[in-house]
């Protein structure tokens, strides 16, 4: 399994269809809401009964406000992070974003954040009542994010 690449910062990022009626809309707007107001818990536990991979059901449900999924000790343990309100609100308003963090002993995969990306798509739809739901993994260069980065 490959590990994730250590110059790019991970998030998973999930959209609604651009051409999905309104009443959809209204909906995924609502899970977004429960998911980052830390009303969330419940949806912890329906990601890891959707997840294919063994070591995705037993993850722990992350025991911080934002919830999330992972152990809680960010020095030994990888997490994904529900983004909280006010970081959406400064992002994109219309997506749900996961955080993904590694620790220096734990280290996600592609392959356990794809499954992840599945079982939460399982759980939107579902919610959602149709498939009008996309996910994806992204990364951010960390040298992007440097003052200097366009500099020769």
């Amino acid at each position: 399994m490959v590990q994730l690449l250590t110059k790019y910062i991970h998030q998973i990022r999930f959209k609604i269809d651009s051409d999905s009626p309104k009443e959809y809309t209204d909906k995924f707007c609502k899970l977004r809401d429960d998911i980052e107001g830390g009303d969330n818990q419940h949806i912890s536990l329906q990601i890891k009964d959707n997840c294919k991979l063994d070591v995705n059901k037993y993850l722990p449900i992350l025991n911080k406000t934002e919830g999330g999924l992972g152990g809680s000790n960010n020095r030994m343990n990888k997490q994904i992070r529900y983004r909280a309100n006010f970081k959406t609100y400064l992002d994109n308003k219309s997506d749900i974003i996961f955080d993904v963090y590694n620790s220096d002993i734990d280290k996600w995969t592609y392959e356990e954040l794809d499954d992840i990306v599945l079982a939460f798509l399982k759980v939107c739809n579902f919610y959602m009542g149709t498939e009008c739901v996309n996910g994806s993994i992204e990364l951010i260069n960390y040298d992007s994010l440097s003052d200097y980065y366009f500099d020769d």
